[in-house]
């Protein structure tokens, strides 16, 4: 199951998505969880009646919307997890910030070796202070990334290191500022 899940769906109609939405000081475990069950500590996203929607989600109208999620806070979290895998997913959001953030692996496990983070249909992130596992696991990518998934053909994913996998097609802003 998800730790923290917000989802706004176009086929329920439930109006818009999270909106200044707060997590701080919590502690998300994730070990024990396969990177095939699509995993995520944190799920903030959207459903359209096109998932994958790549912004556009106003079915069949070719023009790019705004993201539902909007001014999202993501600070002084603890993540752990046994593998390098994905925990945190971040897709129709605008205006995030993860700040004093702790991604710690305890642990090799075995699948791929992902980068903490993805994100799709999203603009305006910060990433600060936030420790990333990536110079502790050797070999951190997105290859094989949960994002394949998204559609078919897979979308192209790339890695903002040390801390996301991307589709960047779809993303903008993205900001990393180590400690």
């Amino acid at each position: 199951m998800k730790q923290a899940y917000a989802l706004a769906s176009q086929f329920w109609g439930e109006g818009p998505g999270a909106q200044e939405l707060t997590l701080h000081d919590d502690w998300f475990e994730a070990p024990g969880h396969a990177y095939a069950s699509g995993f995520f500590a944190v799920d903030v996203m959207a459903e359209a009646a096109n998932f994958p929607n790549l912004q556009d989600e106003v079915a069949g109208s070719g023009v790019a919307v705004p993201p539902i999620n909007q001014d999202i806070l993501i600070a002084d979290n603890t993540f752990t997890t046994d593998r390098p895998q994905a925990l945190v997913n971040l897709s129709s959001v605008d205006n995030v910030v993860l700040s004093d953030n702790r991604f710690r692996l305890e642990g090799e496990g075995s699948g791929p070796r992902q980068y903490p983070v993805t994100v799709h249909d999203a603009g305006n992130l910060v990433f600060e202070a936030t420790t990333s596992w990536a110079s502790e696991a050797s070999g951190a990518s997105c290859t094989d990334s949960i994002m394949e998934r998204l559609s078919d053909p897979a979308p192209l994913i790339t890695a903002f290191a040390p801390i996301a996998c991307t589709v960047p097609g779809t993303t903008s802003g993205l900001v990393y500022r180590s400690k």
